[in-house]
């Protein structure tokens, strides 16, 4: 399955990411450290976060680094290799990157969840870049629109027990439980 680039999903479900972005503006507090992927929807996410104070994020995005940069939040970016077609840094380095940090929140995306609450996507860069951000965060949060659910892809990047917060602008499959529940 090939990589939508990024100026692609941009445009598409723009009411269901907002959706999920309000909700999770709720799970971030001033003076907080936060992981943010480089998804389209965390690109909705950054654009928010002008409001709040002292806040540090880790993110492997290109876009979310400039959006970011904008409000002068203080930003790390992971560095890496540049996948173009997404704008995201990923790899070794970006992984080793982040190996270094703890966050307080992480917010990531991906391409699928299955029926069995099975969250998949097809860059191996990308979700292995998502699964330090998932190690060194305190509360796991999966920012995921209807259109991902039940689809499955070759990369599997956690199980919904493996996450804190799935937040979505639609009710999820019954039996989809995470950590907290």
């Amino acid at each position: 399955d090939k990589q939508i680039p990024l100026y692609a999903r941009e445009k598409e479900n723009g009411d269901a990411k907002k959706i999920i972005c309000e909700q999770a503006l709720s799970f971030i507090k001033d003076g907080q450290v936060l992981f943010i992927d480089g998804s389209s929807t965390s690109q909705i996410l950054a654009k928010q976060l002008y409001n709040f104070k002292n806040l540090i994020v880790i993110t492997n995005g290109l876009k979310i680094a400039e959006i970011l940069g904008e409000y002068h939040i203080k930003t790390y970016c992971t560095g890496g290799l540049l996948i173009d077609n997404s704008y995201v840094f990923a790899g070794k380095d970006a992984e080793n990157f982040v190996k270094d940090y703890c966050a307080d929140v992480c917010f990531i995306s991906c391409k699928g969840m299955d029926e069995n609450g099975n969250f998949t996507d097809t860059s191996e860069s990308e979700t292995e870049l998502r699964k330090c951000f998932i190690k060194n965060a305190k509360k796991r949060i999966m920012l995921l629109t209807d259109n991902k659910i039940g689809k499955s892809y070759l990369h599997k990047l956690c199980s919904s027990a493996d996450l804190d917060v799935i937040l979505s602008n639609t009710t999820l499959p019954q039996g989809i439980k995470t950590r907290n529940n």
